[in-house]
């Protein structure tokens, strides 16, 4: 049988209060678990563009429109070993993107439970400024309930049907939450998609998993898994034990991140007054590990091995990237009430800052040249 959209919307709803109305501790570390080092960033093999990154963006949401209602320094957060921004990255900054042809196609891989909220499309308040920049951006149709490898092959053959029809273009892809795991799982059975895919950049990617898989897994899978819905169809079962931190550490361990693409993470850290209610509870259980977390990831587990670091962002799991506030405004007034953040800039930066990375000074349009 299939339920009607505000049946399905109940139905998410009340999963949700759910997960987070259980007040269990967090699951602990189990035997199966691999050998971890918890190490700051800059021991990690893993390079810290914070302060570049943080001219561009600052440059990018002064020309943004409408202009923030808060200063830069608001939404993007500043941690105490984040190194000043050198006065040629500001000049270079301060020059904004060229109007012109692009170098790069754009590819966004969104979340779990995707297709459950049509209206709610990762990144949708961006896409009308890419393209006024004058890049394609195209939605990888990956599939909200299913496993990695499913969605894996989804975004496989996606790209191979856009390179048919754009020839000798790349692809940058925006991978929202698990949309980040899906993209890897692709690499990784795919490794020609390394020669179409310029770079991969994370945004709260899901890439160590969360210990709220771990711990409400069971939970799902007995009550939700199997409802079934047109909108939002059952596959192949595995969506949340894909997300658990078991699983993903596993399967990194026995999946090296490849060296190509160029990999990118940008990390939600919310202050405590920036968390939407409905993720307060699973915000506080996460915060018993550590405060820094989205009220789904904690701010280690986002971070892609082997990636590039842009910054920690001052916003909840679903401010980072789902537009609430424009397409369901009543659940923005509500339960999902700190959904205003300038995703758009955000992403806009990031583009541009990975053009800048990637190409020669002379060719990038990001530098005015």
């Amino acid at each position: 049988m299939a339920y009607s959209r505000p049946a399905r919307m109940r139905m998410g709803l009340c999963c949700c209060l759910l997960l987070a109305g259980c007040s269990s501790p967090m699951q602990r570390y189990g035997g199966h678990d691999p050998a971890m080092a918890y190490v700051p960033v800059a021991r990690a093999g893993i390079s810290d563009a914070r302060a570049p990154f943080r001219a561009l963006f600052c440059a990018v949401l002064a020309g943004s429109s409408p202009a923030s209602r808060q200063p830069c320094d608001f939404w993007l957060r500043r941690l105490d070993d984040e190194l000043p921004a050198p006065a040629s990255v500001l000049l270079q900054a301060e020059k904004g993107p060229h109007q012109g042809p692009r170098p790069f196609d754009l590819l966004i891989v969104s979340g779990v439970f995707s297709e459950c909220l049509p209206r709610v499309r990762a990144f949708a308040d961006a896409v009308g400024r890419f393209r006024q920049l004058g890049y394609a951006v195209d939605y990888v149709p990956v599939k909200g309930r299913a496993s990695a490898i499913f969605n894996a092959d989804i975004i496989y053959t996606t790209v191979n049907a856009l390179r048919s029809s754009q020839k000798n273009r790349k692809f940058v892809v925006l991978a929202y939450s698990k949309g980040a795991i899906d993209t890897l799982t692709a690499l990784e059975r795919h490794p020609e998609l390394a020669a179409d895919i310029a770079a991969v950049i994370s945004f709260a990617g899901a890439v160590n998993g969360s210990p709220l898989a771990d711990q409400y897994r069971g939970l799902y899978e007995r009550l939700f898994a199997a409802i079934p819905d047109q909108a939002c169809p059952v596959t192949d079962g595995g969506e949340i034990a894909d997300l658990t931190r078991e699983y993903r550490l596993n399967w990194l361990v026995s999946h090296p991140v490849p060296r190509q693409p160029a990999l990118f993470s940008i990390v939600a850290t919310p202050t405590p007054d920036r968390v939407s209610r409905v993720l307060l509870p699973m915000h506080a259980a996460l915060s018993r590990i550590d405060p820094r977390n989205d009220g789904q990831i904690l701010h280690f587990d986002a971070l892609l091995p082997g990636a590039t670091l842009l910054g920690y962002v001052n916003a909840d799991h679903f401010a980072i990237a789902l537009p609430f506030v424009q397409h369901m405004p009543l659940l923005a007034h509500t339960l999902i009430d700190m959904n205003d953040f300038p995703r758009g800039p955000l992403a806009e930066a990031a583009v541009l800052y990975v053009e800048e990375t990637l190409l020669p000074p002379a060719k990038s349009p990001a530098n005015g040249q």
